[in-house]
Parts: C-alpha cells; sequence; structure tokens
C-alpha cells in the first residue's frame, strides 16, 4: 500500500494507493487561489478520483464535496477526523500572561493564527472585530502568520493571495 499526500500523487504500477485530500477550496473557490495552485489541486484530485484505491479526508464536509466533485462513491472516501497531540494542552496562565504580555497583549484579544490570505476570510474577521470593539473597545485582534507579499515571495502562488487586502482593510476600518 502507497499512501500519497494532498499535494503530490506519483504514478504507481503495483499495489493499493491511499490518497489523503484535506480540502478542495482550490476546486470550489479557484479565485482565491494561484491560477497553478488550482491546476496541481484539480489534477492530483481527478488523479486520486480515478486510480486510488482509498482516499482519505479529514471531514465529512469534505468527504461530500470531494465526491459531488468528482462523482464517485462515498464508500471510496473514508473520513478519518485529524488528531491532537498530547503536546496541545492548557499551559500555566502565569506563562500565557507573560507571552502575551510580550508581544504587546495586556488587554483582553482574540487570536487569529495562519497567512493572510483570501481563503481564510480575513475581510469577514476584520468586519466584525470592527463591530466588536463598537462594543468593547477594551479588546484587541491579533494576527499571528506569515504576511506572504511580505514574507514569502518565493512561495508558489503568493502573488495571488491578495493580503495586502486585509491590512488596507484594516486601517479602513480603524482597526490597524
Amino acid at each position: 500500500v502507497f499512501h500519497t499526500s494532498d499535494w503530490v500523487h506519483p504514478p504507481q504500477r503495483h499495489g493499493a494507493t491511499v490518497a489523503t485530500v484535506h480540502d478542495v477550496g482550490a476546486l470550489v473557490h479557484p479565485d482565491w487561489y494561484a491560477p497553478d495552485v488550482v491546476e496541481v489541486h484539480r489534477r492530483k484530485n481527478e488523479a486520486a478520483a480515478r486510480k486510488a484505491t482509498a482516499i482519505i479526508t479529514g471531514s465529512e464536509f469534505t468527504r461530500d464535496e470531494f465526491v459531488r466533485l468528482h462523482g464517485i462513491g462515498r464508500n471510496r472516501v473514508h473520513v478519518v477526523p485529524y488528531g491532537v497531540s498530547s503536546f496541545f494542552r492548557p499551559v500555566d496562565p502565569e506563562r500565557a500572561r507573560a507571552t502575551a504580555t510580550s508581544h504587546g497583549l495586556a488587554r483582553p484579544f482574540l487570536l487569529y493564527v495562519g497567512t493572510r490570505e483570501r481563503r481564510k476570510n480575513l475581510l469577514g474577521l476584520m468586519e466584525i472585530f470592527a463591530r466588536v470593539s463598537q462594543r468593547r473597545p477594551d479588546v484587541r485582534l491579533a494576527l499571528v502568520g506569515m504576511r506572504p507579499w511580505a514574507e514569502a515571495s518565493e512561495v508558489h502562488g503568493a502573488g495571488h493571495w491578495s493580503g495586502q487586502e486585509v491590512e488596507a482593510r484594516m486601517r479602513k476600518l480603524g482597526i490597524a
């Protein structure tokens, strides 16, 4: 049995193949991705649908979307929920407070962790936070993650991630 990742499905002559598909966002919302990234996902998902003995997804939603997009039987697509390591557990509250304070977060805050990409719906988050901050001016929004246009120009498709529009919206809403 050969288990392949979400990005690469190399050809295989013998044996069974299990392919993992984490999401189908590039196929459902191609405008959120670089065109070459959409093409990679289209090709590898079609190959998995055509050739893989079994397909694994992390959620029922992704399974249902994959089945809908590729017209294959649900019995070939298995949901294996993502696990969480015991490494991720509550930390000492004083240590957490010290870490937050070291980053200028002494007040209550909402935390977002991820890249600043259109597909993450950060523009929606900005709109919601602008309303929250009207009622709770003491709350801050902390964004943690790569700004692709500034920190990852070498990353595949970074020019299409539209991350700058997030910071422009923050400035417009007065929440920068």
